[in-house]
């Protein structure tokens, strides 16, 4: 009978070597086509930011030579003449209350249950054609005076005002308008009293 003994270990065999020359050819390959990627979507992209910041800058200069235009408009703006009319035309009618105001402040009106009533028809029949100036009233007498953008606007006003509750019953007898056709017109109307235009 034959007997072998195996002498020849494992560890005798050679090492097989990880990184060989193909191998290394290969990943040097890889590595390089992916750095080429790296680099063209890079070069891509910084040329995609850099059309957009002279895009960006563009829009800034127009904004800029915008503003400079609208700023020397504003500059050069000269207010409307009917704006101007409008303004005048509101601070005559604020300076016409407050006159009316302060001589009411005074007068035995102020105690008439009645008057609040009256103050508070007197505004809601306020006209952008017609504002008044000077009012008196006793029992069933009255008596307006102020101004009108034309004659044909007074009328209106008046059948307005006589609508009013607290004014309800108060006869216009007598109605006068003076003022050249196209301009403001000054209006006196009333019943029972006299103006000082009248009483001069």
């Amino acid at each position: 009978m034959k007997r072998r003994v195996n002498l020849y270990a494992p560890s005798l065999l050679p090492e097989r070597a990880r990184l060989t020359l193909p191998r290394l050819i290969v990943a040097s390959v890889v590595v390089l086509v992916l750095a080429i990627a790296v680099g063209v979507m890079l070069n891509f992209q910084s040329r995609g930011l850099e059309k957009q910041l002279a895009a960006a800058r563009d829009s800034q200069t127009q904004q800029s030579a915008e503003l400079a235009r609208l700023a020397a408009q504003v500059r050069a703006h000269q207010p409307r003449p009917e704006l101007v009319a409008k303004v005048e035309q509101a601070r005559k009618q604020l300076e016409s209350f407050q006159r009316l105001t302060s001589v009411l402040d005074q007068d035995e009106l102020l105690t008439h249950p009645g008057f609040s009533n009256l103050m508070a028809d007197l505004a809601s029949s306020a006209d952008n054609q017609v504002w008044l100036e000077r009012f008196q009233l006793a029992r069933d007498q009255v008596l307006l005076s102020g101004q009108a953008r034309r004659a044909a606007a007074v009328p209106a006003w008046l059948d307005k005002l006589g609508q009013q509750p607290s004014l309800q019953g108060r006869a216009v007898s007598q109605l006068s308008i003076k003022g050249e056709a196209g301009k403001p017109v000054h209006f006196v109307a009333g019943h029972g009293l006299a103006s000082k235009e009248e009483s001069q």
